[in-house]
């Protein structure tokens, strides 16, 4: 999971939103950590389930988002997430729900692994 999150966040480009889904302790902030690596961060790197997004510098900025507290769409507005969405960073969308559609990539895991939809 992390090497696949540290290949893909060599090859990210400005303005890609991934949206990550599963369970609890499945396997997102790893990914999240690969991916992180993957940009040449260096910094310590965790969910941000308190603090709705967590910015990280590295070859592009990363902000990884954990939305599964936002119970509505203007809590969301209030995030002032359009400007990391269509700013010049790579966004990392942890708690997502089943019919999310603003994302560019979805990644959805399971116990039984990785599938991208």
């Amino acid at each position: 999971t992390e090497a696949l999150g540290e290949k893909l966040g060599r090859e990210a480009r400005a303005g890609q939103i991934y949206c990550l889904s599963g369970d609890l302790g499945v396997g997102k902030t790893v990914f999240t950590k690969g991916f992180a690596k993957g940009l040449g961060i260096t910094e310590h790197v965790t969910s941000p389930t308190f603090a709705i997004v967590n910015e990280y510098e590295g070859r592009l900025p990363l902000y990884h988002f954990d939305v599964y507290r936002i119970s509505c769409e203007e809590e969301m507005e209030d995030t002032g997430y359009e400007e990391y969405f269509y700013g010049e960073g790579v966004c990392l969308v942890g708690g997502v729900g089943e019919g999310v559609d603003s994302c560019r990539c979805r990644l959805d895991y399971d116990r039984e692994g990785l599938h991208q939809g």
